[in-house]
């Protein structure tokens, strides 16, 4: 016996709890403040299951072995890993630093039993070392696809690609009311050339891209395999600021038109497209074709879009259409250098 509490513990004991009277508080309850975190991650992981994707959970404790699979033995790899002061295993020896290893130890150990087609995804935290203070710990969300996209069918199946990843990362992000951009940028273990960082507000938040193939054969993986990977943190912030506005169905029909720029390679088509967008009497823009070789020059590319014009008040004439579409031209011309299509 130490403090008054634990007097004031046994005298209750030996009364006896049901002779003590009971009265109501002095004051009300205060109310239940949700915790924005959980319900963000539950978002999240609603959102990847009605996109096809499994969840899977993984350990946090793991080998530095199993970590280096998943760099390339060229990169850098970083700080070295947190060992724990009491493992109990070899393989559980050290605080994970990524979620990457665990997730593909988890996709080649069940490629070995099917046939490849699979979706997978792990919301966790990885622990990064500070030093003699405790370490950083970040919650992320890392997702794969391998093999075909619905499955065998006797029609044949489409093949999980870059562009159906970045389709998941996009409804992912749509679904948050989070606006971002996809830019070409590298990241270790990922395919050069086959990847994009994704942009919200100048702040780089993920990445998406297919992996590469030193990775791959670590694994024994025999698929192609592509990876999205989103630093959750980062994201709470634009969710919680993001604000949905009702918008109501167009009273006028549109007006329908296709052009084919030719621009440079090195152009990405996601600059064309904010341009022809930038436009007030534009409601829609699409990409539907690209084309090299043939007539247009090696440095170059045809880039074929579908635009919609469309005005909130009035039906649009042809003659407004056709100056619209002009200028169009001539502002892709004065900052892209791109010429139209013969």
């Amino acid at each position: 016996v130490h403090l008054a509490v634990d007097v004031v513990e046994e005298v209750a004991r030996i009364i006896g709890y049901d002779h003590i009277p009971v009265t109501m508080l002095s004051s009300p309850i205060p109310p239940r403040e949700p915790d924005q975190t959980l319900i963000f991650k539950e978002k999240v992981r609603d959102i990847l299951i009605s996109c096809g994707l499994q969840e899977v959970i993984t350990y946090s404790l793991t080998s530095v072995e199993m970590l280096g699979k998943s760099i390339p033995p060229s990169r850098d790899r970083g700080p070295a890993p947190i060992r724990i002061a009491n493992p109990m295993t070899a393989e559980q020896e050290y605080l994970r630093t990524n979620l990457r290893s665990g997730i593909l130890s988890t996709l080649a150990a069940n490629e070995k039993q099917e046939d490849g087609d699979m979706g997978l995804f792990e919301i966790g935290k990885i622990y990064l070392s500070r030093g003699g203070d405790l370490p950083e710990e970040r919650e992320m969300v890392t997702a794969l696809l391998s093999g075909h996209r619905f499955g065998p069918s006797w029609r044949g199946g489409e093949v999980q690609d870059f562009f159906n990843a970045k389709g998941i990362m996009e409804t992912l992000l749509g679904h948050l009311g989070i606006e971002a951009d996809f830019e070409v940028g590298e990241d270790e273990g990922l395919h050069p050339g086959i990847t994009a960082v994704i942009i919200v507000e100048d702040s780089q938040v993920g990445v998406v891209g297919k992996l590469s193939h030193n990775v791959a054969e670590n694994f024994g993986l025999s698929f192609p395999v592509y990876l999205l990977e989103i630093e959750l943190e980062k994201l709470l912030p634009y969710h919680i600021r993001a604000i949905r506005q009702y918008c109501p169905l167009a009273k006028f029909p549109g007006s329908i038109r296709d052009i084919a720029v030719v621009v440079d390679k090195k152009i990405a088509s996601k600059r064309v497209s904010s341009l022809i967008q930038s436009f007030p009497l534009v409601n829609r823009v699409t990409l539907f074709d690209l084309y090299t070789g043939g007539q247009i020059p090696p440095d170059k590319k045809s880039l074929a879009y579908r635009i919609i014009y469309q005005s909130p008040t009035h039906t649009l004439t042809d003659e407004e259409v056709d100056k619209t579409q002009a200028k169009i031209l001539d502002k892709l011309g004065s900052e892209l250098g791109a010429t139209l299509r013969a």
